[in-house]
């Protein structure tokens, strides 16, 4: 984990950087060839994506670690912030659940996430393949939580005082071929579901982009 957290960093300075090396991947102009005419198309257009995810949530306290494992699906949307470079704003949201637990305890949970995430888009092959680092915000709401500990069963707001809201920081980086994506991610929560503990979510999916 301490590898890929290094990765993630690299990604983030290499988005910070990009407006300054933009043309070492490509040039701000984008070919369009049709039967008849050939055009120049400088603008960079806002985009869409949907995509299916693998999500692994890790959870730490002082009475112990869980891990959970599930899926989400997300939808977010591109908006171009400035003419000249392909940096983006990304909002949307997504359905999360994951379900798991060690020594007897079982746990799910349900979340509604928006994900606000700053993006750069590394443009080849005439715009036919991309690389786009992020980073980001996410705000969670979590639906249900709850919990069998030796049979019994606890709801994580109702009976151990748990905290519907969430938000933390997320990086990674999609990387686009034509119409299809393969996305990943690691950001850690800014607080815990329950008093004096804390989480952080791996994801990995795939895609369309469009």
């Amino acid at each position: 984990m301490k590898l890929f957290k290094a990765l993630m960093a690299a990604v983030l300075v290499a988005a910070c950087a990009a407006p300054a090396s933009a043309q070492v991947y490509e040039s701000k102009s984008y070919i369009k060839k049709t039967s008849k005419t050939t055009t120049i198309d400088n603008s960079y257009k806002n985009y869409s994506r949907i995509g299916l995810y693998y999500n692994n949530m890790s959870w730490w306290s002082d009475y112990g670690d869980e891990s959970l494992n599930g899926l989400d699906i997300q939808y977010v949307y591109g908006i171009n912030l400035t003419k000249r470079y392909p940096m983006y704003l990304e909002v949307g949201g997504a359905f999360k659940f994951g379900v798991g637990g060690d020594d007897g305890e079982d746990w799910q949970d349900f979340m509604i996430e928006v994900p606000v995430n700053y993006t750069y888009r590394f443009f080849f092959n005439n715009r036919k393949i991309a690389i786009s680092p992020f980073v980001g915000l996410n705000f969670n709401i979590h639906l249900s939580t709850t919990a069998n500990f030796n049979g019994n069963d606890w709801d994580a707001f109702e009976d151990l005082d748990g905290r519907r809201f969430q938000m933390g920081w997320k990086i990674g980086s999609n990387f686009d071929f034509r119409k299809f994506y393969i996305g990943l991610s690691y950001g850690t929560d800014f607080w815990g579901v329950l008093e004096d503990s804390g989480s952080g979510t791996f994801n990995l999916g795939l895609g369309f982009v469009f």
